[in-house]
């Protein structure tokens, strides 16, 4: 018997150096591993185990299954008999393999253990050396699958790898290996070199991406030649210079026929082959503390340069379907193309009709269209030409504008030089929207919709009810034309769905397919107070907008017994009721307003009535400063003359000088006097009354104005200076009288100067006028009357 071991588990190899010692990957405390080795017995008799030993500790070997060298699985009766040391009973048949499970529990203290189990037959003693090491701690791939890679000509296949370590201190990554298909297999590591990741503690870390690349298969030893599988068109000298061929073929229908089967049937060989060779490997990754391992799975797939435009698993032909679009109506849709391997790929895209039939290209007066804003593209007579890169994509944008009411079909041709050639059937139907409303005709909207109360409509009112009644109008609506019709919302007037009594039971969302018909209920509810109401029915559909006439007739004689029973709204009390009472409040508000402005006049009528009577009880002898302060003016002005004419002419200039000062004291008595009467005249006008003032006031005497020589030299004239007269001293004298008798200013008057202060901030003012005019005046009748006895 043979020796095998199951790649596709994981978790056990055979040694480079010694094929029959089997390394198995570290086992976690308080864990177990269970992997699968396989006896092959290859040769034209049974085989029968006489003895099974094993060293091993707490472990458990079971046959899992036999099968077929090169066939399927052969069912065993009693299977679970042979375990542990009832193996020495089993019997292998001729060409076939037995399948073991081998289980070992990580219950031992955590070391290195090196074991061994013997199978002996009677040709043979079979020894295996078990090697694996019980680890406090683990080391864990994230992922829970296999690692899965999916591969094709001129593609190579990634897969990240993420390592969790749960150690409590930080590993080192020492080597990756593979065990099957190394020559295809690579590995990048994670921004540093081999044998320098560490990996952290309790952290999840990407270690680097695994890659796989079919192209070392397509050149091996081992597998069919390029003449019975395809490994990319670059593989292919033959197939590479009929496609440079087929790029500048006017008639190339059939050379993409030959192209596609051929290479396709050499697809299909390879697959078969590959799968044959069961391409299933592990991937083992060494560390300082532990060894894992991890199945990996390759499959190979025919590429596709449309693989946004469907699933990569289904190769099912690519209908891109407008459906039913209404004529002269502009519909697109978006096609990805895409280079999915890793070398530069050749297209050239064009718009075909009935392929491969006729291949001339439709270019004017098509109804399917194809653009894009790509700048790296050349046109030559319809067919799109460019390149793109590895993983690069393109979008055209495919567009379908119907003329006729007709089914239209195209085909969207990809040729490339990875997949030879693809294809997008393009599908349209051009629509006619046709909606028929009741009997009128598709389109017609003159003949109105007419709702009438007829006699049992009219029995409903005489019946005592709190409802008022519903008419109802059922109009079918008919789609006529070869597209589904779409009511989008129904509008009366320019209010949707209701207005007026009138309202629909459905107002949106209406779909009728074609040939079928929809009952649209119109409902409405009359307020009786007229015989005739007009409204507009609109529908705005997919189509456009339809508008129907509606018109509702209730003969005069049902007026009058309808409209008893309409319900009032429930609203209609409490609305008299606020009314009423706001008319109410409204005029309480209006006479406390009155009341109120009737007081504040009449207050202000007592007010000017007081005040009036005061004035006329009141002394009103009026005193004006100005007529003694002009002329003391005067005085001063003559005093100063006299003082500064320098003279010793001749006697005539004395008595022209005295002639002047005379005239300006004349003059000054005769402006007192007018001063006074002026100021006479105001006060009479100002009484209401009309009463006369009666004047006890004096006049002020005029001041005498006597010439004073000055003493001057024969020869010459000069001034003496100025004499000055200040009447503060008699204020303050004794012989005076004291400030409640006489005026000698506010200043001297304490009494007076407080109530003048308070006068300024004082709200009404006039009365406090009075007062102090009168009082001071009075004052100084009394001073000046004192100062003429004194001389």
């Amino acid at each position: 018997v043979n020796l095998l071991t199951d790649h596709t588990n994981g978790g056990i190899r055979h040694d480079e150096r010694n094929p029959f010692e089997l390394l198995i990957t570290s086992i976690p405390m308080n864990t177990f591993r269970t992997v699968t080795f396989i006896l092959t017995n290859p040769n034209p008799i049974d085989i029968e185990i006489k003895r099974f030993y094993s060293t091993l500790p707490n472990i458990d070997i079971q046959l899992d299954y036999m099968k077929l060298l090169y066939g399927n699985t052969t069912k065993i009766i009693g299977k679970n008999f042979y375990k542990n040391n009832n193996i020495s009973q089993l019997v292998i048949p001729e060409q076939h393999q037995a399948i073991f499970l081998l289980t070992i529990n990580g219950t031992n203290p955590p070391k290195f253990y090196s074991e061994s189990i013997m199978f002996e037959t009677h040709y043979q003693t079979l020894k295996l050396d078990v090697k694996y090491e019980i680890i406090n701690g683990s080391l864990e791939f994230i992922s829970k699958k296999p690692i899965h890679i999916d591969v094709f000509p001129n593609r190579i296949g990634t897969a990240d790898i993420f390592l969790q370590n749960k150690f409590n201190e930080p590993i080192n990554v020492t080597r990756i290996d593979f065990i099957t298909y190394g020559i295809c297999f690579s590995f990048i590591w994670n921004n540093t070199s081999m044998g320098h990741v560490q990996l952290q503690p309790n952290k999840i870390q990407q270690v680097g991406r695994l890659n796989f690349d079919m192209d070392p298969l397509c050149k091996s030893i081992d597998v069919p030649s390029e003449s019975t599988c395809y490994c990319g068109l670059s593989h292919h000298r033959e197939f590479k210079q009929r496609w440079d061929e087929h790029i500048s073929a006017l008639n190339t229908y059939e050379l993409d026929h030959i192209l596609i089967n051929k290479l396709r049937n050499l697809w299909n060989e390879w697959t078969t082959f590959v799968q044959q060779q069961q391409v299933q490997t592990n991937i083992w990754i060494y560390t300082d503390r532990a060894n894992i391992s991890w199945p990996v799975t390759i499959g190979f797939i025919w590429p596709s340069v449309l693989e946004y435009m469907s699933s990569s698993l289904s190769r099912t032909p690519i209908i891109l379907d407008f459906h039913v679009t209404s004529i002269n109506i502009t519909k697109t849709q978006n096609v990805t193309i895409t280079n999915p391997s890793s070398d530069l790929v050749t297209y050239s895209v064009e718009l075909l009709n009935s392929y491969p039939n006729n291949s001339k290209s439709i270019i004017n007066d098509q109804v399917f269209t194809i653009s894009t804003t790509s700048k790296q593209i050349k046109l030559i007579n319809g067919i799109y030409n460019f390149n793109l890169l590895s993983n690069d994509n393109i979008v055209f944008t495919v567009s379908y504008q119907p003329t006729l009411s007709m089914r239209d079909e195209m085909y969207l041709i990809v040729r490339n030089n990875l997949t030879i050639i693809e294809s997008i059937l393009l599908r349209g139907e051009g629509g006619i929207g046709s909606l028929q409303v009741g009997n009128r005709q598709a389109g017609s909207s003159l003949v109105p919709i007419v709702l009438k109360i007829d006699e049992k409509q009219r029995e409903l009112c005489s019946i005592d009810s709190k409802e008022n009644p519903l008419l109802r109008k059922v109009v079918t609506l008919r789609n006529t034309g070869n597209m589904k019709t779409i009511i989008h919302d129904i509008s009366f007037g320019h209010s949707k769905c209701f207005r007026q009594g009138f309202s629909v039971s459905v107002c949106t969302n209406i779909e009728i397919e074609p040939n079928e018909k929809y009952d649209l209920k119109i409902l409405f509810q009359p307020d009786y107070t007229s015989d005739e109401i007009n409204e507009t029915l609109i529908l705005n559909t997919n189509t456009g907008l339809m508008t129907f006439p509606i018109i509702v007739r209730i003969p005069q004689r049902v007026l009058l017994s309808c409209y008893k029973t309409i319900q009032r709204p429930p609203w209609e009390l409490r609305t008299y009721g606020l009314c009423f009472c706001s008319f109410f409040l409204f005029i309480i508000v209006i006479f406390a307003t009155a009341v109120y402005e009737a007081r504040r006049l009449f207050d202000n009528y007592l007010t000017r009535a007081e005040w009036r009577n005061r004035m006329q009880m009141t002394n009103n002898q009026i005193f004006d400063l100005s007529d003694l302060s002009l002329a003391v003016q005067d005085e001063q002005k003559s005093r100063e003359r006299i003082g500064s004419n320098s003279t010793t002419d001749t006697k005539k200039e004395k008595i022209i000088e005295t002639s002047k000062n005379e005239f300006k004291r004349k003059r000054s008595i005769t402006s007192n006097n007018e001063n006074e009467d002026k100021l006479l005249k105001i006060i009479q006008a100002s009484d209401e009354s009309n009463t006369s003032l009666q004047s006890t006031g004096l006049s002020p005497k005029p001041i005498l104005h006597k010439p004073r020589r000055a003493t001057t030299d024969s020869s010459h004239s000069s001034k003496v200076g100025r004499l000055n007269f200040d009447m503060d001293p008699l204020c303050k004298s004794i012989d005076a009288p004291s400030e409640s008798t006489c005026y000698c200013g506010l200043s001297h008057h304490r009494e007076f100067k407080q109530r003048w202060d308070e006068h300024i901030s004082a709200l009404n003012t006039y009365e406090l006028d009075h007062i102090l005019i009168n009082k001071l005046r009075n004052l100084w009748n009394e001073w000046t009357t004192f100062v003429q006895q004194q001389q």
